[in-house]
């Protein structure tokens, strides 16, 4: 939990054998703009508010794993316009206020998904 949070961290690699990013685990990283997913992710669940205030994000592609991406995730991330989950997709389920304070997204992509 809270791994990066309030870092200046700019960019970052998920390992493949990530099976988890637990909450808050970029909170407040303004300066983050690029997020990549290794090939062949093993990530299923991702935690409680995980982008929130993310400023800088723009957009993000998530493995095809993932089966879990919790409450805020992108809270405040006022410049993203994209997110996408690749294709064959296990995501379930999306939680509440996903993308609130989010007014620039323009694009959601997910052939497998059920709100709530």
């Amino acid at each position: 939990d809270y791994a990066f949070k309030l870092s200046g961290l700019t960019s970052i690699i998920i390992p493949a054998n990530v099976t988890e990013i637990g909450t808050q685990a970029f909170f407040s990283v303004t300066r983050l703009e690029t997020v990549t997913f290794e090939e062949d992710s093993q990530l299923v669940d991702i935690k409680y508010g995980l982008f929130w205030g993310a400023t800088s994000l723009v957009s993000i592609i998530f493995p095809k794993s993932v089966m879990s991406l919790g409450n805020y995730a992108f809270l405040l991330c006022s410049n993203l316009t994209s997110v996408t989950f690749e294709e064959g997709s296990q995501i379930e389920t999306l939680k509440a206020q996903m993308f609130s304070g989010a007014s620039k997204i323009t694009g959601f992509t997910s052939s497998n998904c059920e709100n709530h």
